[in-house]
Order: structure tokens, then C-alpha cells, then sequence
């Protein structure tokens, strides 16, 4: 079912035991309600519990108490948090996902090929060139402290006996 344009609230920073109905509930206060939907991960523990993610959507029957709970209800209290509210928008228009990728750069925690956002594992920064060629741990002032990176040498002074 496509939601009428403008209808859907995004809503963050929710507390983790909210649930859809005291979502729905909280919400009908602005309008209608026709869906509120907690975001819910996915099952791990084979019994199909599942863990509040944290944000929800809820969709009016009409654009203007959607608006209204954006104005109202951002930045507001509800169960303990200070709640988000913004105008939900599709994934194709609202940019990368995040979370955990193994694949290209789309955020979050990434373990290479591309690497955009997030913590990255692997491939080149893009300053190879610029640090000399070295691709080892140093920051990039591998000559200026002496050319041999760090360690035990005879003729650092530790050793005087040497």
C-alpha cells in the first residue's frame, strides 16, 4: 500500500521497550492514525524474539496531522527519551543505509570495497602517494623520526653498553 504524499512521520531516539500500539497511541493525539510501526531487528536468538531498533514511523490519514506532530512533537519527551520527529522519505531519496556491510561504502561498519562512512577495514585512504608510499602503521612521518619506525636500536640510548 503506497502512503499519500506527506502522511508518514520518521520518528528517533525511541525508547528501546516502546512498543506499536504506544506509539500509535501517543500519536493520535495530532490526527488519525492509520500505522505506527516500531523498526524491529531482525530475529538472532532462533525463537524469533526481536529488539526494538530504536526508531518507528507512524502515517497519518492526512498530511496536515503529519505536519502538526512534526511541529509539535519534536524534541519532546515520551517514555523517558527525547524523541526525533521528522517527514519520513523514501530510501531511494534519503541516501545510504547504515548498520553492518560487508559491501561497498553504504555506512555504518564496513569491511572494504568502498569504505564511505563509518569504520572502514580495509583498502587504500587515498593518500598512498602523499605519505611516501608507505602503506605500514606510521602516520606518515616515517622519515622525520629517524627512517627506522620505532623499536629497540643500539644507538638510541637505552643501551649504553652496547
Amino acid at each position: 500500500m503506497e502512503d499519500a504524499e506527506g502522511t508518514k512521520i520518521f520518528v528517533a531516539q525511541l525508547a528501546y521497550s516502546v512498543t506499536d500500539e504506544q506509539l500509535k497511541e501517543h500519536f493520535e493525539q495530532f490526527g488519525t492514525v492509520a500505522n505506527a510501526k516500531v523498526a524491529l531487528e531482525p530475529p538472532t536468538d532462533g525463537y524469533g524474539s526481536r529488539r526494538s531498533r530504536g526508531f518507528g514511523f507512524v502515517t497519518f490519514e492526512d498530511a496536515a496531522s503529519a505536519q502538526r506532530a512534526i511541529a509539535e512533537a519534536h524534541e519532546t519527551q515520551f517514555e523517558g527519551r527525547t524523541i526525533a520527529v521528522k517527514q519520513a522519505t523514501n530510501r531511494a531519496e534519503g541516501g545510504g543505509r547504515g548498520g553492518y556491510s560487508r559491501g561497498g561504502g553504504r555506512g555504518g561498519y564496513s569491511r572494504g570495497g568502498g569504505g564511505r562512512g563509518g569504520y572502514s577495514r580495509g583498502g587504500d585512504r587515498g593518500d598512498y602517494e602523499q605519505r611516501g608510499g608507505d602503506r605500514g602503521g606510521d602516520r606518515g612521518d616515517f622519515q622525520q623520526r629517524g627512517g627506522n619506525g620505532g623499536g629497540y636500536r643500539r644507538d638510541n640510548g637505552y643501551d649504553n653498553n652496547a
